[in-house]
């Protein structure tokens, strides 16, 4: 059996291992099975998905190449238009692409698109169920006063609703008789100490707010977040998040700070931040403190054409350092950004 079921007041939630289910539509067989029970019976079905539009990349199977954006340094994500058109768009300066037929860099065609989300989920619904009166909700089709009333006026009708982290409460007057959490893992590969947190809590806002059938398909079934937010087991979770931080060294038990610095050139970026990583050092040297520091790009490594690098800081109590530093080394005059509570290291 590939999943484990959880029994919890007024619901049932189904963790399904993605690892061991062996259907090749997205969705898992479990998944597969209760749509079409509930499509047949005439009920209603709400599949959330961890991304809006269709496809998160594009990816050549010959050469490995992923399109880019121009100015930032992501995929290319790829959407439907109102016409169901495929376009391309950086989800950081919205420039616009057109799907690529061949590879830019090896001209082959084996270029396909990767990733799943929202628009495509709609896409597989209608295909393998033969779907018809589906609605879709994320933050472009609900970005607008006028454009939410639709989704409302539109939801008593669905058979299916789809939609993003949006939908983790429960539209008004409308309750599905099903829940499937697509990728529900989707959030732990980011690397961020506080990734483990956010995919608990957002797992467990969708868990907490519906009742019934809930199917939640993940690629890490076994992690401490996914099984503690299908469980309702809050102490639990609390108790491996706090030893993971600790061991590593994150707050509450050490103090963090990020100091980044970008340019348009990119040598000159790698020079500056050299410059002060050096200075750093010394400086921590020459005050006889121990503060762990290390210099590191960001999760994106390019933004609106500019190059992006950080200097992470890690002690137990990091103020008075960073104050010393900010005066001594003239990180302001030196265009540094100096955050001294960072809510994330991405």
């Amino acid at each position: 059996m590939n999943y484990e079921r959880f029994d919890r007041e007024d619901k049932k939630i189904f963790l399904v291992d993605m690892r061991q289910d062996k259907s090749a539509s997205g969705f898992s067989s479990l998944a597969d099975a209760g749509i079409r029970k509930m499509l047949n019976e005439k009920k209603k079905v709400l599949i959330i998905a961890s991304k809006k539009g269709f496809a998160s990349w594009m990816l050549c199977d010959d050469c490995g190449f992923i399109p880019k954006c121009d100015h930032c340094d992501i995929p290319i994500a790829f959407h439907n238009d109102p016409q169901k058109q495929l376009y391309g768009i950086c989800h950081i300066c919205k420039k616009h692409y057109q799907p690529f037929p061949t590879c830019p860099k090896c001209s082959g065609f084996n270029i396909k698109l990767y990733g799943t989300g929202a628009q495509k989920v709609e896409t597989l619904l209608e295909k393998e169920f033969g779907a018809k009166n589906i609605v879709t909700v994320d933050s472009e089709s609900a970005n607008s006063q006028a454009k939410v009333k639709k989704l409302q006026l539109a939801l008593p009708d669905a058979d299916i609703v789809v939609g993003t982290s949006l939908l983790a409460t429960p539209p008004a007057d409308w309750k599905p008789d099903m829940v499937v959490v697509m990728n529900a893992d989707a959030g732990l590969h980011i690397p961020d100490y506080k990734s483990h947190e956010k995919v608990f809590t957002g797992l467990s806002t969708i868990v907490n707010n519906y009742s019934n059938n809930i199917i939640v398909q993940s690629y890490k079934s076994d992690h401490p977040s996914i099984r503690c937010a299908c469980s309702g087991n809050m102490d639990e979770f609390t108790k491996t998040e706090k030893a993971f931080r600790k061991d590593h060294g994150y707050p509450p038990y050490a103090q963090l700070a990020v100091i980044l610095y970008k340019n348009e050139i990119e040598q000159k970026m790698f020079t500056t931040v050299n410059k002060l990583y050096q200075e750093l050092l010394f400086l921590n040297e020459k005050n006889g403190s121990s503060i762990e520091m290390y210099a590191t790009p960001p999760l994106v490594y390019k933004m609106y054409d500019k190059y992006r690098y950080n200097i992470v800081l890690k002690w137990e109590n990091i103020r008075p350092f960073l104050d010393d530093a900010f005066e001594k080394l003239n990180m302001f005059g030196r265009w540094f950004k100096i955050d001294r509570m960072p809510e994330s290291l991405v």
